[in-house]
């Protein structure tokens, strides 16, 4: 996938979504990031990564995926849809942005009152942040409230190089995603992956983030330049992914946390796949096109959103086999049907 081409993923996502900061588990819903994450070392250039310049902007890309599982949970079955589409949109309020005390009365483009409005203003989401780092704000900007599927968001941010970037719920006044500058520029890995897990369940728990009955998982960002370790957990149903993650980033020097993505959105029943992974392999194999793939990333998805909404998917990732005619591709398999669809070509 070329560096254009992951940008325009990007930008897509951003336009749909209007993202919330860091999450690395699920670009695309299970693409961008894990092909990022999981490709060859020689192919992460393709991703538009390399150096100090390529991390920032996988960081860009990584921090969309929050917002995408938020945003995805009122397509799953059942589950209520607070905006058309599911899609996010920009609210407007009627006063300038400040951080006074005045609560928002929003509405979105078409002058209807956006869904769930505000139950806090925007001094309460820098309070809620400054509460949450265990200090005040330099310079802090709210923007405006954006409308997602399970509701309304505030993002607080601080600039500077030890600013940084949160999203709150604007109904409730929770931190859901926080990033924090700067991100850390070691290789250094003085934690094995059990002390890893150990301290991002103390983060979790000491911010009372709870994280029971989720699966998880220890893998380690290598960005060549610097690594870091992102722990995830992750609630399955029927062995697919449901919009109920946590994920926690931190610096494998010392455990330091420097970002994390709480991400809990309602989701209706899940039913069972009809297709299997092996035959949604095949199935994803011809779609693509290439006569031998070399695959990534496999992954059963309970909703296919943005590409696919409403539908349970198995999302395939294939990459770039060194001197073959094959590329990098993501292809979206129907579990019901077997219908497949290729949403990223490289």
């Amino acid at each position: 996938m070329s560096e254009i081409g992951g940008r325009e993923l990007e930008r897509q996502l951003r336009e749909h979504y209007r993202t919330m900061p860091i999450d690395s588990s699920r670009d695309l819903i299970a693409g961008v990031a894990h092909a990022v994450d999981r490709a060859p070392q020689g192919r992460r250039a393709r991703f538009g990564l390399q150096g100090a310049a390529g991390l920032a902007a996988a960081t860009a890309v990584l921090l969309v995926v929050g917002a995408l599982f938020v945003s995805m949970g009122g397509a799953l079955s059942g589950a209520p849809s607070r905006s058309p589409a599911g899609a996010a949109s920009a609210c407007t309020s009627p006063g300038p942005v400040s951080s006074s005390g005045a609560p928002f009365t929003a509405s979105d483009a078409s002058g209807s009152p956006c869904a769930g409005q505000p139950g806090i203003t925007r001094a309460e989401a820098i309070a809620a942040v400054e509460r949450f780092i265990g200090r005040e704000l330099v310079q802090a900007e709210v923007g405006e409230p954006t409308v997602m599927a399970s509701g309304l968001w505030l993002q607080v941010t601080e600039a500077g190089p030890a600013g940084v970037d949160a999203w709150v719920d604007a109904s409730t006044g929770r931190v859901t995603s926080l990033l924090m500058m700067p991100v850390p520029a070691t290789t250094r890995m003085a934690l094995d992956s059990g002390e890893a897990q150990a301290a991002a369940a103390a983060f979790l728990t000491a911010h009372s983030i709870p994280f029971d009955g989720l699966t998880p998982a220890v893998t380690i960002e290598d960005h060549g330049c610097c690594k870091f370790y992102v722990v995830t957990w992750q609630r399955y149903v029927n062995g697919a992914t449901v919009p109920d993650t946590r994920i926690v980033k931190l610096d494998p020097s010392n455990g330091a946390v420097f970002s994390f993505t709480d991400t809990r959105a309602p989701y209706g029943p899940v039913s069972s796949p009809a297709i299997g992974r092996e035959e949604a392999i095949e199935l994803a194999t011809v779609a693509s096109g290439y006569a031998d793939p070399l695959l990534g990333t496999v992954e059963l998805l309970a909703d296919g959103r943005p590409f696919w909404p409403g539908r349970m998917v198995w999302s395939v990732q294939f990459h770039e086999r060194a001197g073959a005619s094959s590329g990098a591709a993501i292809v979206y398999v129907d579990a019901i049907t077997g219908e497949a669809r290729v949403v990223a070509r490289g």
